[in-house]
């Protein structure tokens, strides 16, 4: 899997995002080991570690979360903006309550969904950067080609 099959970062996100269900990971693998060939025969260069994880929370966000998964299709740098959200009011209800105004209203229903919080904030220092907007619409667009519209 590029590397990432010996990196336990990358299957604690799959735990996080997934479970532990066996027909779900293997579909997921095999839809991210597709998407990975298709960015790899498009690219030039080696796809960093980054990318990789940011691809696979994409597949997670896809698979388990898909009205966000929606909201990211027409507004990609709500990824950036959510995870912001989290990071700034973790451990502070009072905090997520009173910043929620500073939130675009289509990112409100994700406020208190703390499966996607702990997705987007894993990790601590090593947890998976926000990638660029023009790269969010680039991985949903080849995730669509390799796994199809709804699949998964």
């Amino acid at each position: 899997m590029s590397g990432l099959a010996d990196d336990p970062f990358f299957w604690e996100l799959l735990r996080r995002g997934l479970g532990v269900n066996p027909r779900r990971l293997k579909r997921y693998i095999n839809v991210f080991k597709m998407a990975l060939a298709v960015f790899q025969a498009n690219e030039t260069q080696h796809l960093s570690r980054e990318f990789r994880l940011q691809l696979a929370v994409l597949l997670i966000i896809r698979t388990r979360h898909r009205a966000f998964f929606h909201t990211l299709t027409s507004d990609p740098e709500s990824w950036r903006r959510l995870t912001a959200f989290y990071e700034r009011v973790q451990g502070n209800p009072a905090a997520r309550h009173e910043d929620r105004h500073l939130l675009a209203t289509r990112l409100h229903p994700y406020v208190d969904d703390s499966v996607l919080e702990g997705l987007l904030t894993h990790g601590g220092n090593e947890r998976v950067q926000p990638p660029a907007p023009e790269t969010v619409l680039a991985m949903i667009s080849t995730l669509r080609n390799a796994a199809g519209p709804h699949e998964i």
